[in-house]
């Protein structure tokens, strides 16, 4: 071989095992999530363009328009939250502030604070949405949601704790009891839920405070059946076939036999939100061996949660753990993002 040809291969080696393969991966990651972004942007403006709060995806699958827009529209905070989300005040734009004026407000009071936000469905499936050669795979794809993880990490920056269960649940979308989200509803699946609590689960067990609460005893049975979703609803085609899934029914068990799991209001946890933190309430309290304390309200797990929360006018007193769970398209949808005095006083 030439001198100048071998110094030259020399050279192009050397600058190969500068590159790790980690980072060119991640580069390839990076662009495929920002294709993905774009696609479900084109998809979400298509839809509401005609009006249409559904779009239909593969074998059956149904997506909220919300929540595709949810994920094309890029970062929801800071300098384009207002940009990106529908405000009557522009100031209410921006998430961040009010969730960190939340934490602060518990931690002053003792109480802890876990966001939990209940993950977009096309992140987790988007080979049932996306028509990208990339996606088509049945393995466990890319993290996608690449916005909503750099929010997170922005959150727990500054002393916010979340449980991201997009990891988690990637690595088992198919699980042993079916699929972790429902095909044709927004909400994750009874056995989405059940693995959610779970994770809670380990992280409030190895709290102090947490053996000191009287358990119960819960039971759960497991059937599968036809359900009618919210999304196959919001369709009005009443031919469109509907789906099946693993449905798993928690009931307390008394002397008197199974009864159903109620809102605890002496709990020490809160379970604040939307829709999604009701659909978690039983599958958190078999987790936990007692109910929580629910707060939900239908369609804003925001502000106006939290303002539920605060004309109980008692500063949580007795409270431990707050879990704020909501639908991840609160971030860039709803009644926006206002701090609420929750605790007005950090005496206990």
């Amino acid at each position: 071989m030439c001198p100048c040809r071998q110094e030259a291969a020399v050279v192009l080696f050397s600058v190969c095992l500068l590159v790790p393969v980690s980072a060119v991966r991640a580069e390839e990651t990076t662009k495929l999530a920002d294709a993905f972004r774009r696609e479900m942007a084109v998809k979400a403006a298509r839809a509401q363009e005609f009006h249409q709060s559904v779009v239909r995806g593969k074998a059956g699958w149904l997506f909220f328009t919300e929540e595709l827009r949810s994920l094309g529209v890029g970062r929801f905070w800071g300098a384009t939250a207002a940009n990106v989300r529908r405000a009557a005040n522009p100031k209410n734009a921006d998430p961040l502030a009010a969730i960190v004026d939340f934490h602060q407000q518990l931690k002053k009071a003792g109480i802890r604070l876990i966001l939990v936000p209940a993950p977009a469905k096309a992140a987790l499936h988007p080979g049932m949405i996306s028509a990208l050669p990339a996606l088509r795979s049945p393995g466990k794809p890319p993290r996608l949601d690449i916005h909503h993880r750099e929010f997170y990490r922005l959150l727990s920056a500054k002393g916010v704790e979340v449980l991201d269960v997009v990891p988690p649940f990637l690595g088992g979308r198919v699980h042993d009891g079916g699929f972790l989200c429902l095909a044709q509803d927004t909400h994750l699946s009874p056995t989405g839920r059940a693995l959610t609590a779970q994770l809670l689960a380990q992280k409030v067990k190895r709290l102090p405070w947490f053996r000191h609460v009287r358990k119960r005893t819960f039971e759960t049975t497991e059937r599968r059946l036809e359900y009618t979703g919210d999304l196959w609803l919001m369709l009005k085609d009443p031919t469109y076939p509907k789906a099946n899934t693993t449905m798993l029914t928690v009931k307390e068990r008394t002397s008197r036999g199974p009864v159903p799991v109620r809102s605890w209001r002496g709990s020490p946890v809160v379970l604040l939100g939307d829709s999604n933190a009701e659909a978690l309430a039983n599958y958190l309290a078999a987790a936990f061996g007692f109910p929580a304390d629910l707060i939900s309200v239908l369609g804003s797990g925001s502000s106006i949660a939290r303002r539920y929360l605060a004309m109980r006018k008692d500063n949580l007193k007795g409270k431990r753990l707050v879990i704020w769970c909501f639908s991840v398209r609160e971030f860039t949808k709803g009644y926006g993002w206002t701090n609420v005095p929750v605790v007005r006083s950090a005496k206990r």
